[in-house]
């Protein structure tokens, strides 16, 4: 998976962890949500992600 859009869906609480096991991901869209918290370190793993 290369592109993943979550924005808009009034999701809440914290981004899990396994996010950090898309290792080809490129774009994440995860804004005008209700998340909360810090962002997990395992984004850290997303080498590929541009935005």
């Amino acid at each position: 998976m290369q592109w993943l859009s979550l924005g808009i869906n009034a999701l809440s609480g914290e981004l899990p962890p396994e996010l950090g096991q898309l290792f080809d991901l490129r774009s994440l869209g995860i804004g005008t949500n209700n998340f909360n918290g810090s962002l997990p370190s395992e984004l850290g793993n997303l080498r590929r992600l541009q935005q």
